[in-house]
């Protein structure tokens, strides 16, 4: 599963890599498909909670008549019949004639483009148990028809007109158990820390070297760059920059002044729920909606190109309206207790 969603090379639109992520993932969801057939045939949960990408689990759930719902940590790319489609390169809303027109012509690419992989692909899908990419309805059939657990804040969401499946929880986090040192904090230094998530190693030695040429410009300021891999803790120093295996976002976010990233799902809710203000370098998957939805909302600084890294810094570490805001999103984060949502939508089901 590592290997298909993180392969040593972006993704993006390029058709043959794309081809390759897709027939993989295929391979994967029929061997999986086969586990559970052999599992639930005999001991059947009384509620099956799967996450967005594990689509067979679902459809297998449906053929043993299994109640299931849908777990869904990007928003962005749930389809809706309003508002800015996902994977157009990161949309912000538009308004008036000229925003509908463009949204909906967007949406129409967007779904013809799956339903063509749908039909491209279409022995291999049924041999999973997906006859169509969507339902007759118009709903994607990948997810539940009962229940989409959203887990976001729609104070970060675009307006929009939702499935009537979904239910906005707010977001779950989770960072492995302690498996790394803590960083090396600098009493009386500001600090960033640069981390572009466990996935994407491909762009991290680049992004690394940037962010190394960066911190040299900006002796004051201490940098942290994180590998992101679950590994012990190994610590490189070069005056004022330190490349680390990991970094707990858990335990230690609170202690930067700053975040830059990619754009992860994980890392943006930890940072909105720490407060603190962000710089966002999308590079591949749903990273640029996220990104879109970050700088809309006003609470991060998106940037198009490496080279444009130290002078974000600098804004956004002078942006003190975008702190406010960032102290706003983390009070509404803390206030919202996802777990409690999901025991009673689960209660409710059973009720």
């Amino acid at each position: 599963m590592r290997d298909v969603v993180s392969p040593p090379y972006a993704v993006g639109s390029n058709p043959l890599r794309l081809h390759r992520q897709f027939s993989s993932a295929l391979q994967l969801v029929q061997t999986l498909r086969d586990e559970l057939f052999g599992l639930y045939r005999h001991d059947r949960p009384d509620l099956l909670i799967a996450d967005f990408t594990l689509a067979s689990v679902g459809l297998v759930a449906d053929e043993l008549g299994m109640a299931w719902w849908t777990s869904l940590p990007s928003p962005c790319v749930l389809e809706s019949r309003d508002g800015p489609p996902a994977y157009m390169g990161g949309w912000l809303p538009k308004n008036g004639l000229a925003g509908k027109a463009r949204d909906a012509a967007g949406r129409f690419c967007v779904r013809t483009f799956k339903s063509a992989v749908g039909l491209l692909y279409a022995d291999t899908m049924r041999r999973v148990g997906l006859v169509s990419v969507y339902r007759a309805d118009g709903t994607e059939a990948i997810y539940s028809r009962e229940r989409i657990l959203v887990l976001g804040m729609p104070e970060l969401e675009f307006a929009r007109s939702w499935p009537t499946a979904t239910t906005m929880i707010g977001p779950m986090l989770y960072t492995p158990p302690p498996i790394a040192s803590a960083p090396p904090f600098r009493p009386g230094k500001r600090h960033v820390l640069v981390t572009m998530g466990t996935h994407l190693n491909w762009c991290k030695g680049q992004i690394a070297a940037e962010v190394q040429r960066v911190a040299a410009a900006m002796p004051l300021i201490e940098i942290h760059f994180s590998d992101g891999r679950d590994a012990v803790q190994n610590v490189e120093r070069d005056g004022n920059f330190t490349r680390l295996s990991f970094v707990d976002y858990d335990q230690f976010l609170c202690r930067y002044d700053l975040v830059v990233h990619h754009g992860g799902s994980g890392v943006l809710y930890y940072c909105l729920r720490e407060g603190k203000r962000a710089v966002v370098y999308p590079v591949d998957y749903d990273q640029f909606d996220n990104a879109a939805r970050l700088t809309f909302a006003g609470v991060a600084c998106r940037i198009y190109r490496l080279d444009q890294l130290g002078a974000a810094i600098r804004q956004t570490l002078a942006d003190e309206g975008m702190a406010a805001r960032c102290t706003s999103f983390s009070t509404l984060l803390k206030t919202r207790d996802s777990k409690r949502i999901l025991q009673s939508q689960v209660a409710m089901h059973f009720s």
